[in-house]
């Protein structure tokens, strides 16, 4: 079970996704097992459907992630990419909780002008049509990118980071309130 969406923000979930909240109890007194991918949910998933065994599977990559080969400077400009950039990977929907990022990266660049440009990559989702807007002038959207694209594309590799190209990673994490969700920042400096 990734996320209780559809009960904690039901407005950014589609009518497929609602159809859960009958769905998921059924299952959940089911299962002999109910897998989530991080302790957050878990605990989530506890509290709302009190299951005999919740187990955190992380999710994780396979080793192509790791053997891709790292970008030059000519594959980045030919698909409009800067040399260093933050990236933002998912569909562009409600649950994504984009405008936040938006928020967050112009306070971001706000306090340190050399903040490397934000690119979201994605397809569209459900719901209204979305057009991000440049992130203060320095962002830019990417569009879908096809798995090779995307494993080259990705600053969140090991030998990415210890080479100081990334310089931030946000992850986002709603909590109770849809008003205040908490953000986590990695740095590899």
């Amino acid at each position: 079970m990734h996320d209780l969406s559809y009960l904690r923000f039901p407005e950014t979930v589609n009518a497929a996704s609602l159809r859960y909240r009958a769905l998921v109890p059924r299952s959940v007194r089911r299962a002999a097992v109910v897998c989530t991918p991080s302790h957050a949910v878990a605990e989530e998933v506890r509290s709302q459907y009190q299951p005999d065994v919740v187990v955190v599977t992380p999710l994780g990559v396979d080793a192509s992630w790791l053997a891709a080969p790292r970008p030059d400077r000519s594959w980045l400009s030919a698909r409009g990419l800067p040399e260093r950039y933050l990236l933002f990977v998912g569909t562009l929907e409600p649950r994504k909780n984009l405008p936040t990022l938006l928020a967050a990266y112009a306070a971001l660049r706000g306090t340190d002008p050399q903040t490397p440009p934000l690119v979201l990559a994605g397809p569209p989702g459900w719901g209204r049509r979305w057009t991000p807007p440049a992130a203060a002038g320095r962002g830019c959207h990417a569009g879908y990118l096809d798995l090779d694209t995307l494993q080259r594309a990705s600053p969140a590799r090991p030998r990415w980071c210890c080479r100081r190209r990334t310089r931030a990673l946000a992850f986002r994490r709603w909590r109770r309130s849809r008003a205040a969700p908490r953000w986590s920042r990695a740095t590899s400096r």
